[in-house]
């Protein structure tokens, strides 16, 4: 895997009463040692501070595809301990992955991933994530602000902390909401995985000033998602986190289709300032009798404001087709 996202930097306090090898681990999402794109060289160091007025005993576990590399350090009351490219600290070779943390006590632990080429080495910054900030199936989240230009480069991340792969699924689009592309990923249990301009990459698009990702949790939990717009000019990397998005308002056709044993067809009308809806109902000839027969209750109905008041029309054993207005509406 490139190294190309450079994470990170968070500053979280692990809860208290935890023990090494806890269930409630905090996770800075990915930490490098490795080279990039052009001359970038990316390495991640992380301090962990002990605020307590007892000693901390705090594990780092590095998840590598080929394994956990882990390591234990004590660190004394209001002691600081930091860890200058980490991953070099607790392993050879060269490799991004995420870094699980477990302490016996709160803890603060800052991490920053910057490039030691000639660029900048600023680094980026990201919050740490615990159980709470994660994902699971059915959630939805997008990722704004996204470039791949001239001037900019951007990539996608994705965690996954919890205990079985992840399926997800991402959908690409331009500043106008044109789709661009979609496809998934799947993603092993306590993995990170990067997916380096996709919107180049994937579909050759290297016109995107400000497209945004829509991700889809298909499957797993323990999920989270980011992406990096890096400075071509000088490998400087800027964090984008993913946010949950908000259940839109679902429009009256939408919630007329939810209605059990309703079928919904929208027809042209050329009543100005109104929708035109055909429904069929199907209900029981008695209602006493769940297992009696049933028939289909026809309807029409024009839908100009949820505001507005709504007109009851009924014709008996006769009703026409056509979208006209009648008398009170």
């Amino acid at each position: 895997m490139a190294y190309r996202t450079m994470l990170a930097a968070l500053v979280m306090m692990v809860g208290a009463g935890l023990g090494v090898g806890a269930e409630d681990p905090v996770w800075v999402p990915v930490v490098a040692h490795g080279p990039g794109v052009g001359d970038s060289e990316w390495r991640s160091d992380v301090t962990i501070v002990n605020p307590c007025l007892e000693t901390a005993e705090v594990e780092l576990v590095l998840h590598l595809p080929s394994g956990a590399a882990r390591e234990t350090f004590e660190i004394s009351p209001g002691a600081q301990q930091h860890f200058e490219d980490v991953v070099a600290q607790l392993t050879p070779d060269d490799g991004s992955a995420p870094l699980e943390i477990l302490a016996s006590s709160p803890v603060g632990v800052i991490s920053r991933t910057y490039s030691v080429s000639d660029g900048g080495t600023f680094g980026q910054a990201m919050p740490a994530v615990t159980a709470p900030d994660l994902l699971s199936a059915g959630d939805v989240a997008i990722v704004q602000s996204l470039r791949e230009d001239g001037t900019f480069r951007t990539n996608l991340g994705f965690l996954n902390a919890g205990a079985a792969a992840a399926t997800l699924s991402i959908e690409l689009f331009d500043r106008l909401g044109t789709p661009v592309g979609s496809y998934d990923v799947n993603i092993g249990a306590d993995r990170w995985r990067q997916d380096d301009r996709p919107f180049l990459n994937r579909y050759g698009r290297d016109d995107i000033l400000a497209g945004w990702a829509k991700v889809t949790v298909a499957s797993g939990d323990g999920v989270w998602i980011s992406a990096s717009m890096i400075d071509g000019r000088t490998d400087d990397p800027t964090t984008i986190e993913a946010s949950v998005t908000r259940t839109c308002p679902l429009d009256i056709g939408q919630r007329l289709a939810l209605i059990p044993g309703l079928t919904v067809q929208e027809r042209h009308t050329l009543q100005v300032g109104y929708r035109y809806f055909v429904l069929y109902y199907s209900q029981p000839a008695d209602h006493e009798d769940a297992g009696s027969a049933t028939f289909g209750q026809y309807m029409t109905l024009m839908h100009r404001d949820e505001s507005a008041p709504m007109v009851l029309r009924t014709l008996g054993y006769a009703h026409g087709t056509g979208d006209r207005l009648h008398e009170l509406s």
